[in-house]
């Protein structure tokens, strides 16, 4: 009789623990706010209480009026303790990816920053910089793959929201990241553009002057040429440097150039009144 009800009082009180475990879990596996890493630490408070239940059942007779109650509470304990190991598991593999797809995508932008903070220098320079940003935001395609791994196992965590909110995060920093390669890809696009623009005008500038001097010169000596042009201080021509420029220097390079060629015309025409 006294085992009996022994038996029967750690009947109760198993079928308590477990009730109140059930109940737990049922709240947290449909929280949305729940913190992850109670998945893990509640899965464990289960395994003492199951695993006393289960020797329990085996001295406890099928037709006493308790051994339904407690056995329909073992199969919900454990299949809830299945779903929270497999939220466990989820949430683990879900931090390791969203972790290394951050790592990878900060080694990614690494070119974009270092390119963005260059000095002025030369178009040859600018077009190798322009490789390694194609190749560069190529590479930022890989990451789609872990954006669906991190999005199945967003879902495998329904309705935890910071999942969610991490996987979203994530996506807009991706998206940022590629459009800034694709501005600074385009800025630079547009420089070359106008670089080259600037080098057919200055070669046009400077064919138009040696014209000019071809026609003007007759006959004229170097060394008449030479006293004018000491005369009146007329400066070498600068040798173009082939750096990326805005339109702005291009306009004063410009006018720089006609000064030249009006001032070479000046000299000529003295050089040729002075013959």
């Amino acid at each position: 009789m006294v085992a009996k009800e022994k038996m029967l009082g750690d009947v109760e009180h198993l079928a308590d623990e477990l009730a109140t475990l059930i109940a737990e879990t049922n709240n947290l596996l449909s929280d949305a706010e729940a913190i992850p890493n109670m998945y893990a630490s509640t899965a464990d408070a289960f395994v003492a209480p199951l695993q006393r239940t289960h020797e329990l059942l085996e001295t406890v007779p099928k037709d006493e009026p308790h051994f339904d109650k407690l056995s329909n509470l073992v199969d919900e304990a454990k299949n809830l303790h299945s779903q929270l190991l497999q939220r466990a598991d989820a949430w683990r593999e879900f931090v390791i990816e969203r972790d290394t797809a951050t790592d990878q995508l900060e080694m990614m932008r690494k070119p974009l920053d270092d390119i963005e903070n260059q000095p002025l220098r030369s178009a040859d320079q600018v077009l190798l910089d322009l490789d390694t940003l194609k190749n560069a935001k190529e590479e930022l395609s890989e990451l789609r793959t872990t954006m669906i791994k991190l999005q199945n196992l967003s879902e495998q965590l329904d309705p935890l929201e910071s999942a969610y909110a991490d996987v979203r995060f994530f996506d807009v920093d991706v998206e940022q990241t590629q459009q800034q390669f694709e501005d600074l890809m385009s800025l630079i696009d547009n420089e070359l553009h106008d670089e080259n623009i600037l080098i057919e005008s200055a070669q046009q500038l400077q064919r138009e002057l040696e014209r000019l001097e071809g026609e003007l010169v007759n006959g004229v000596s170097k060394e008449q040429i030479d006293e004018v042009s000491r005369t009146h201080a007329v400066a070498p021509s600068q040798q173009f440097t082939h750096n990326v420029r805005s339109s702005k220097q291009f306009c004063s390079l410009s006018e720089n150039l006609m000064r030249n060629v009006f001032t070479a015309a000046y000299i000529l025409l003295n050089c040729y009144t002075c013959s």
